[in-house]
């Protein structure tokens, strides 16, 4: 079963945020499940799907975030040095 999906519209106060704080203050989830809900292409921002927890908000931008309450969703681990990086 695909979830019906949620959307806010971004008021000029909430400009400049990230989508992933956004959806941290606006859905009282963990900063991780945010960015779980990114990673998961569940979260679009003016129709496209949003693959950057960092990407900025603008006012009248249209957030819209689709999830399943009975999954876990969470984030990607961050990407580290590996060999013969500097």
């Amino acid at each position: 079963m695909t979830p019906e999906p949620s959307t806010w519209g971004i008021h000029p106060a909430h400009a400049g945020r990230t989508v992933q704080r956004h959806l941290h203050d606006l859905l009282g989830i963990s900063h991780r499940t945010a960015r779980g809900l990114i990673d998961a292409g569940a979260v679009r921002c003016n129709g496209r799907v949003v693959t950057r927890p960092d990407h900025r908000l603008v006012a009248g931008d249209r957030l819209e975030a689709g999830w399943d309450p009975a999954r876990r969703y969470r984030g990607a681990p961050a990407a580290t040095a590996g060999p013969g990086s500097t």
